[in-house]
């Protein structure tokens, strides 16, 4: 499935000197007191009001988001909002003005059978990021991303190497802190989407693009809500992620021509989103999963060990070669300071042994692979992807390395290490607890669709998760979950079940051709696998419009 992220080519705003008829809009102060105004113009309505210190406009024709801006007055929003509306050419039919001292709904966005929709372009110019970057930040106000980026300073004192794990866990997180530095540096510009393979920031820039457009045209509520999530989420140990599945959600549900309600922000519990095109309303539930969630070993768990074993891992090896070890404890790693220990001396044997070693704490295997075709075989400095590793791993010994920790060399050497548990993980019984809680959640009365998102899964191991075994063709584990939760008539409301694991941002290039030459476009969209299954007994099965991620 892939899925079309951030910016949208609006029109471009430059200045006008068109004559414009009366003022649409009525006066409005520059000052701290939340104000809106919407008149409109012609075909277009128009909208200004004042949040995070900035004036924004909007315009709309025909139920679409057709322009939008920020100004730093009220004049100078409202006449750049009338400059958008003039360069559409309509005639002016209607001027209405209203004033009003809080947002609602004409304002936000269109009403439907009672309800706050929106359905806006899901793409954005790369001139409009700074904006709405900006606009992301005072959502929850740059003390609080300063207060998250001091502590992942101090995890990164305690642990040197725990970058990886923040990488993986928070990326947007990362991503964020890095543009901010860039923009100190560079005197407030920002990185071009491919610009560093250190940050994810194609996912950062969908992510903020949608999310900053989306706020102003929340309720009040809905804006309240939304800014708590993502305060909360600069201060826990889960992150924006789950958050940032959601919108990408919502991108999806655009794209394919639906009008969206924030029925969970704005309304409070149940199903998060109402999808509705035409004459069809789909209610969506997302549900972000740990890839922790059920297995023995966690990955922040396996990053904890790195400081007892750094020292082995970096003593003089051979060029050449890359050395695996993998080892098997008998139930969790858990955080305990002498069983880490003894964890980590039997690891330190094998190193020196060069040897499988068995131990009281755990047993090591030791496997020494060529480092010429490996993902290390590459210039310095490299961004070394934990899923190219993976892949690598298990290709060359035919098992299943699951997560890693290396130390490594440019094109000399690298020593990787992966922690497993003799016992197996039941990761899909936490699935199936989250199918149960996602139908809970939807009312009952419209076809449902959950999205299940698996967070630090790689798309390696969401392919084993789900796809046929090569040569059994048995079904899998999650397939047969799947079953099981379709078999429980009371989940007989649920149309479609949606699983994803995080994808990756790829460059598309496109040539046309005009009067005036040719024209290149460059589009960077995320590129992710879905595996999606349909419940047989649903009345709407082989209804195409319910296709969502088909």
């Amino acid at each position: 499935m892939s899925r079309h992220g951030c910016c949208a080519r609006l029109p471009a705003l430059p200045g006008t000197s068109r004559s414009s008829p009366a003022p649409i809009f009525p006066a409005l102060p520059d000052s701290d007191e939340p104000a809106a105004a919407v008149g409109a113009l012609g075909s277009c309505d128009l909208s200004v009001l004042h949040i995070g210190g900035e004036w924004q406009w909007l315009v709309r024709q025909g139920g679409r988001d057709v322009s939008e801006g920020a100004a730093r007055t009220a004049d100078e929003a409202r006449q750049q909002a009338e400059a958008a509306a003039l360069e559409l050419g309509e005639p002016v039919h209607e001027i209405a003005r209203r004033r009003q001292p809080q947002h609602d709904f004409e304002t936000h966005g269109r009403a439907l059978d009672g309800r706050l929709y929106m359905h806006f372009s899901v793409d954005a110019r790369p001139a409009e990021m700074p904006a709405l970057l900006r606009r992301f930040t005072e959502i929850a106000g740059a003390a609080a991303w300063q207060k998250r980026e001091t502590d992942f300073e101090r995890q990164k004192h305690d642990n040197p190497l725990i970058h990886g794990y923040l990488d993986s866990h928070f990326p947007l997180e990362r991503a964020m802190i890095y543009v901010r530095h860039y923009s100190r540096n560079t005197g407030g510009r920002i990185p071009q989407i491919n610009a560093t393979p250190v940050a994810d920031l194609g996912a950062l820039y969908s992510f903020v693009a949608l999310t900053a457009r989306v706020f102003p045209k929340l309720s009040a509520r809905g804006q309240s809500v939304l800014k708590r999530r993502i305060a909360g989420a600069l201060k826990d140990n889960v992150g924006l992620s789950p958050l940032a599945f959601e919108m990408r959600t919502v991108a999806h549900l655009m794209a394919r021509g639906f009008d969206v309600e924030f029925h969970d922000l704005c309304e409070g519990g149940g199903y998060d989103f109402l999808a509705k095109d035409g004459e069809i309303a789909v209610e969506v539930e997302c549900k972000s999963v740990s890839g922790d969630l059920g297995h023995r070993v966690h990955l922040k768990r396996q990053y904890q060990l790195m400081p007892y074993v750094l020292d082995k891992m970096q003593r003089p090896v051979k060029s050449g070669i890359v050395r695996l070890l993998v080892a098997k404890v008998p139930d969790r790693l858990h955080g305990n300071h002498e069983f880490m220990k003894a964890v980590a001396t039997t690891i330190g044997q094998a190193l020196e042994k060069s040897g499988d070693v068995s131990g009281e704490a755990c047993t090591v295997s030791y496997h020494e692979l060529p480092i010429f075709g490996s993902p290390f075989d590459c210039e310095s400095p490299p961004r070394i992807k934990e899923d190219d590793v993976i892949d690598y791993c298990n290709r060359m010994i035919g098992d299943e390395v699951g997560h890693t920790i290396m130390t490594f060399s440019p094109r000399q050497s690298a020593t990787i290490i992966a922690v497993r548990s003799v016992l197996p993980n039941r990761p899909l019984n936490w699935v199936y607890r989250s199918l149960t809680e996602a139908a809970r959640q939807l009312s009952g009365s419209r076809p449902g669709v959950i999205c299940v998102q698996f967070r630090n899964m790689t798309s390696a191991e969401l392919r084993g998760l789900a796809e046929h075994p090569a040569q059994s063709g048995e079904p899998t584990g999650i397939q047969l979950m799947t079953a099981k939760f379709y078999d429980d008539a009371t989940h007989d409301h649920v149309h479609t079940i949606a699983y994803v694991a995080p994808g990756a941002f790829v460059r598309h290039q496109s040539l046309t051709f005009d009067a005036q030459g040719a024209m290149r476009t460059t589009r960077f969209s995320e590129d992710a696998s879905s595996y999606v299954f349909t419940n047989k007994k649903h009345p709407d099965l082989n209804d195409p419009r319910y296709g969502i991620f088909k």
